[in-house]
């Protein structure tokens, strides 16, 4: 019988996450400073948790989990938890490819800087 080892994440790509980023739209839930996304800058953020310096914080696993398992850890803020007490985080485990995900990871690990909203428990 095999060893148990926890798992870790590959390494994955900062700048194809940047644009998995974009693509699923995450900007427009989740505010980054000092990044620019396409779209009217009034439409980013404010639904989820900012994400400015969260890289330094958590380990890759954990946003991953988070990524495809928003109920996971529940963070509290304004909104972030609908009435049904569940994360508002919708599941990309449908459209996201394993090396999506990866490279996801590798950009939000790469997140430094002050965010502008103070986190709740979970964080």
């Amino acid at each position: 019988m095999p060893k148990e080892r926890p798992f870790t994440l590959p390494q994955g790509n900062p700048q194809a996450g940047r644009e998995v980023f974009i693509a699923l739209e995450c900007y427009k839930c989740h505010a980054v400073q000092g990044e620019r996304f396409p779209g009217d800058p009034a439409d980013v953020g404010g639904i989820g948790p900012d994400l400015t310096g969260m890289g330094p914080l958590h380990p890759p696993e954990y946003f991953a989990e988070s990524i495809i398992n928003p109920n996971a850890v529940l963070t509290e803020g304004p909104d972030y938890v609908g009435e049904d007490g569940r994360s508002r985080m919708p599941s990309y485990n449908e459209v996201l490819t394993l090396e999506q995900l990866i490279d996801l990871v590798a950009y939000l690990k790469g997140l430094m800087g002050q965010p502008t909203m103070p986190h709740g428990p979970g964080h």
